[in-house]
């Protein structure tokens, strides 16, 4: 079986889910009603928030099975075994992310929480047999496992004080004491592994490079936002706001943000580069959600209502971007079999199409007008600035923090994604791989063409997604007004209207007024300097370096080179190399995991191999067990 038909199956069944869940939500999407269905033991709600995570679910999902089908189509010497665990992974990852958003309790949500991150691990490693794919899959694993630990540790918490599992105990918990911040603390901690969160980060720029490009997307635009989801169904049900906790996820989230982005801006790698973007979306998330919270708690119903309104349009917009972002970097790399910047160049000649829509996705994701995350990020700036007025000082201080994090952010978007652009894509090719790549079939380029519509009309109707999701803000907002946020979308809308049409008439009259020039080609003139190549460009080790050097040093630029010093008459051969490492994971992940690790060398000690040995632990086992029950403790 080959892989694209197996993976065809897959997709069908995703299709099929994705129309009974969509067509199933939709009563609830209102915020009216509150939907169940019971299959067996299995027990499913859906209210307006589940509904709107299932509808971005789907989409995204869809978006890379669609992708993923000529994708995997060169993938010819796949075993049956491994057509089918990656078709049935894929859909799998699908159906676990909708039913974690079902799920009312701790122990039927960490199921399906295991069986997403399970299957995510499976996509990852579809590349295993390179030693740095099956090192980011395993990495992944543990990590995703620690991060349910403590969603169980804080689900113990939650039994132990209440007697139930069920998410609604929460509600009976007094805000701000002991077993309140034991329960938040943990489970919201877990969640932010899923999604990202700084220092939790470190799995998520080196499983999307791993994983291919269709689910890299998916990972991206959909999975990490579980996590998000998480975070906001936990003070969802809480029975009131509490400014502390809505103050350190203000925090957490502009770090994670500013972090995140300045990583981007020194990658040579494709996909490590926007899987670094994504922490920094999901930190501009997470501040939004804390901006919220505080808000919420000091009584500002115009701030909360703005920055929920960024929350939700942010997500859908990051998904879109996200999605045509790595399977550009698909493409990319399925015509050179590279992804790193310093090897492409050039290819604005040879797949213009995929350019194009890499570029869009980039000023999308940037939130540059005139597209939708310009809006979503308008409304977490003007949430921000309306917050900082707020009668607090403590709150007025986070607040301008939060606005200060945001231009840092972008400025440094811009930066990471005009390196990406100007060196990946423009300029002359480096290597013969870029110089021969060929463009992507149009049925190769389809998904990504649906995912742009999407984003044009939501940039230029942008309170349409407050219109659609009503239901969805009024529950996350408790009902607040939402008439300002709106009309600030409408008139940014009709900004974007005009931005595009007089871009679209310049380009279309140039277009008219080239069409019967003869357009010719060659190297671009050198000022009389005739001995250059592609080697004289900057690179983009080159364009991050002063990044690097305003930060100190401190992003984690590793160089290794051997200096020329005096002594040397008659030098030897020297080379130079530099890679980046993430210095939290070096500093922190790195010890707790290489501590581990010893800790089990040391316990495998008892693995003898001696029979006699085996057959000894044995009787000492029964031995404990005989005296325990003597005495009486068992």
């Amino acid at each position: 079986m080959s892989m694209k038909f197996g993976f065809i199956v897959a997709v069908a069944f995703s299709i099929v889910l994705a129309v009974i869940t969509s067509v199933w939500v939709m009563p609830a999407f209102s915020g009216v009603t509150t939907l169940t269905v019971t299959i067996g033991n299995l027990v499913l709600h859906a209210d307006a928030i589940s509904a709107g995570m299932t509808l971005l679910i789907n989409t995204g999902v869809i978006l890379g099975a669609l992708y993923g089908v000529l994708y995997l189509a060169p993938y010819k010497n796949k075993s049956g075994t491994e057509v089918f665990i990656h078709a049935a992974s894929f859909f799998a990852l699908h159906i676990s992310m909708l039913f974690v958003v079902y799920m009312r309790d701790v122990v039927s949500l960490l199921i399906w929480w295991e069986v997403m991150s399970v299957s995510s691990f499976f996509l990852v490693l579809f590349d295993g047999h390179r030693a740095k794919v099956r090192e980011a899959a395993i990495s992944y694993i543990v990590q995703m496992h620690v991060g349910a630990a403590c969603i169980l540790a804080g689900g113990s918490v939650l039994f132990a004080t209440t007697g139930s599992w069920e998410f609604s105990a929460i509600q009976t918990l007094a805000v701000g004491s002991e077993a309140w911040w034991w329960v938040f603390g943990l489970m919201i901690t877990g969640f932010s592994m899923k999604a990202g969160l700084v220092p939790l980060h470190s799995w998520l720029p080196n499983a999307h490079p791993a994983a291919p490009s269709h689910v890299s997307g998916v990972m991206s635009g959909v999975m990490i936002k579980l996590g998000i989801y998480g975070i906001v169904r936990m003070l969802w049900l809480s029975n009131s706001p509490s400014e502390s906790l809505g103050m350190v996820l203000l925090v957490a989230g502009a770090v994670t943000a500013v972090y995140g982005i300045l990583k981007a801006t020194v990658q040579t790698d494709l996909k490590r580069l926007l899987a670094y973007s994504s922490i920094e979306n999901m930190g501009l998330l997470v501040m939004s959600i804390g901006m919220a919270e505080v808000a919420t708690a000091l009584n500002s119903p115009v701030v909360a209502a703005f920055a929920w309104c960024a929350v939700v349009l942010h997500a859908v917009v990051h998904m879109l971007a996200k999605t045509m972002l790595f399977q550009g970097a698909g493409n990319i790399y399925a015509a050179t079999h590279s992804r790193n910047l310093n090897d492409l160049g050039g290819l604005v000649h040879r797949m213009p199409k995929t350019v194009l829509l890499i570029t869009v996705s980039g000023i999308v994701i940037c939130g540059l007008p005139p597209f939708g995350a310009f809006a979503s990020e308008f409304l977490m700036y003007s949430a921000g600035i309306r917050g900082m007025w707020i009668e607090n000082v403590s709150s007025s201080i986070v607040y301008l923090a939060a606005v200060v994090a945001m231009c840092v952010a972008g400025g440094l978007a811009i930066i990471a994604f005009t390196k990406a652009i100007g060196i990946g894509l423009l300029g002359t090719a480096r290597t013969p791989q870029a110089l021969h790549a060929e463009e992507r079939s149009k049925l190769m380029l389809m998904p990504q063409y649906l995912a742009l519509i999407f984003v044009v009309a939501i940039a230029v109707y942008p309170q349409g997604i407050v219109d659609a999701t009503y239901g969805v803000l009024s529950n996350l907002s408790g009902g607040l007004d939402l008439t300002g946020a709106r009309a600030s979308l409408v008139n940014i809308g009709q900004v974007n209207i005009v931005l595009l049409l007089g871009t679209t008439i310049v380009f279309g009259l140039r277009r008219i007024a080239r069409s019967n020039t003869i357009i010719e080609r060659g190297p671009t003139w050198g000022c009389g300097f005739t001995a250059g190549d592609s080697r004289v460009q900057y690179t983009a080790t080159t364009y991050g370096d002063s990044i690097n050097e305003i930060a100190g040093g401190k992003i984690g630029i590793v160089h290794d080179y051997h200096a020329l010093n005096s002594e040397d008459v008659f030098p030897r051969t020297r080379w130079y190399t530099s890679h980046e490492v993430d210095i939290v994971e070096l500093s922190v992940v790195k010890k707790i995991t290489h501590a581990i690790s010893r800790g089990i060398q040391r316990i495998a000690i008892v693995q003898t191999g001696s029979i006699r040995a085996y057959i000894s632990y044995a009787f000492v086992f029964i031995l404990g067990i005989a005296l325990l029950t003597v005495m009486g403790a068992l």
